[in-house]
């Protein structure tokens, strides 16, 4: 009786123990795919680190109207007054200029699409002209550098 008792215990164990792997597992996954949909670019002036900006294409998760190109950007600027998006910096999309940008509050839930998060940042949506192209490009820049970070729509691999 005592062996009896003791393999349906292990049984139960086992099973409880392999639901949970299956849903970190699940997560895990979901993580990695947003991450592969992130790319960043670091601005430098006088070999310091500026300007942090990580970009997101949102487009590819589910519940993401597809109208137009979206992405959260995370920026973090390494100045004393960090809010200057238009007068100082641009962003393009396949050489276009977005539609809107829209700042995000840290508590909006749009923010669980991207893979991390910072107090120390601040989070914008990003909205350009939709593109049949399967490669999209971004420049992200001020007039004294700019960096080129690349996108696709389907999984990267296929493209290689």
């Amino acid at each position: 009786m005592k062996k009896l008792l003791l393999y349906i215990s292990s049984v139960l164990f086992l099973i409880n123990c392999s639901s949970q792997n299956i849903e970190l597992l699940s997560q895990n996954i979901d993580y990695k795919q947003k991450l592969i949909k992130t790319q960043k670019a670091i601005l430098y002036k006088d070999n310091q680190t500026k300007v942090i900006l990580t970009a997101t294409y949102i487009n590819s998760f589910d519940d993401i109207d597809s109208s137009d190109e979206k992405f959260i950007i995370t920026l973090y600027i390494n100045e004393d007054n960090a809010n200057h998006w238009d007068r100082t910096y641009h962003i393009t999309l396949n050489g276009k200029k977005p539609k809107s940008i829209t700042k995000l509050k840290s508590s909006d839930k749009l923010l669980s699409n991207i893979s991390f998060k910072n107090e120390w940042k601040n989070y914008f949506l990003i909205r350009f002209p939709h593109t049949n192209a399967q490669q999209m490009y971004m420049i992200f820049g001020n007039e004294k550098q700019e960096i080129k970070l690349y996108f696709t729509k389907k999984a990267k691999y296929i493209y290689n």
